[in-house]
């Protein structure tokens, strides 16, 4: 199982293993024991794999009965065991993890691992929104001292179309917490991967934030639109949604269309839209029923993020 980091007396973290039953008789799960309590094994805290055989996302506990491999090997019935990790101290933390069952091979093992960490890193990840090119999102990382001595910063890095600046200083003080400010300014378009490391005096160091976002080489204003209400069998006034190529390149328009009770009807985008520039699409809302009705335009073109959306909503009256 992979290692887990977690502060010392911090909230836990859970992750979850299978146990699957390739044999051609049924297998009875008796008993799950961790030989160390920092991991425990008892509860429902993670999304638990969906038995083929079943249909039913399926958690491991005693008793638990696991059907036949199927004949044919497509389905391999299986079922979660949660795995929390509490540590106690810093450095790495170690347990054997037991599942006794009606095999003759039991019982069955797995070491399970975890560092006991001073420095607790919040989010993970950090998700930023959608960027559009030439602007910049900024959101926080906070990172706290969960122990009773002070942690030493030797650095801070990030990697990517990512900056920051933090007020953690060279020192951080027990039970008590500092932030750094993490900046993503793209430099293309689509997913924009990247990494905030701290690296410290805690046994555990470096940590690290995996920062997720994307850059938006084409920016759609507004996202989304709302035509409020409308007589089924007619068609609303059409509303506008500007296209803007943030790129440094043309891009090549494709396909626009709507889906639902929502109808594309003007489109004066030209087939290559220059770095910089803007053309307009129009939207109207023509319901066959009442009730709530909801769409969206899809938006294609040789942008790496396309199709790009957007949202619709209207109601039939």
């Amino acid at each position: 199982m992979g290692t887990a980091i977690m502060g010392v007396g911090s909230t836990a973290i859970t992750r979850h293993l299978e146990v699957s039953n390739s044999r051609p008789t049924p297998l009875t799960i008796n008993s799950i024991v961790s030989s160390d309590p920092e991991f425990s094994v008892t509860g429902n805290s993670c999304t638990p794999v969906t038995d083929c055989s079943t249909g039913v996302a399926t958690y491991c506990t005693a008793a638990t009965v696991l059907n036949p491999q199927s004949a044919d090997g497509s389905c391999t019935p299986a079922c979660s065991i949660c795995v929390t990790f509490s540590p106690r101290a810093t450095g790495k933390r170690t347990a054997k993890l037991s599942v006794n069952d009606s095999d003759a091979s039991s019982p069955q093992s797995a070491l399970i691992t975890g560092l006991g960490s001073l420095v607790e890193l919040s989010p993970i990840p950090l998700r930023f929104k959608a960027t559009p090119l030439g602007s910049a999102s900024t959101l926080p990382v906070t990172l706290t001292n969960t122990g009773t001595t002070a942690v030493t910063i030797q650095s801070i890095n990030a990697t990517g179309d990512y900056t920051l600046s933090s007020n953690c200083g060279g020192t951080v003080a027990p039970q008590t917490t500092c932030t750094i400010n993490v900046t993503f300014t793209p430099s293309g378009s689509g997913p924009r991967p990247g990494a905030l490391t701290v690296a410290s005096s805690d046994p555990a160091s470096p940590e690290r934030v995996n920062l997720v976002a994307t850059g938006l080489g084409v920016v759609l204003s507004p996202g989304s639109l709302g035509f409020g209400s409308q007589t089924v069998g007619t068609t609303s006034a059409p509303q506008t949604v500007t296209i803007t190529n943030q790129n440094v390149t043309s891009i090549v328009m494709g396909d626009i269309s709507a889906t639902d009770d929502f109808i594309v009807s003007a489109n004066n985008c030209p087939a290559t839209l220059g770095p910089a520039k803007s053309c307009t699409i129009q939207v109207e809302f023509a319901p066959d029923e009442t009730g709530a009705a909801t769409g969206t335009v899809y938006i294609s073109d040789d942008d790496p993020a396309s199709p790009q959306k957007v949202s619709l909503g209207g109601t039939g009256k």
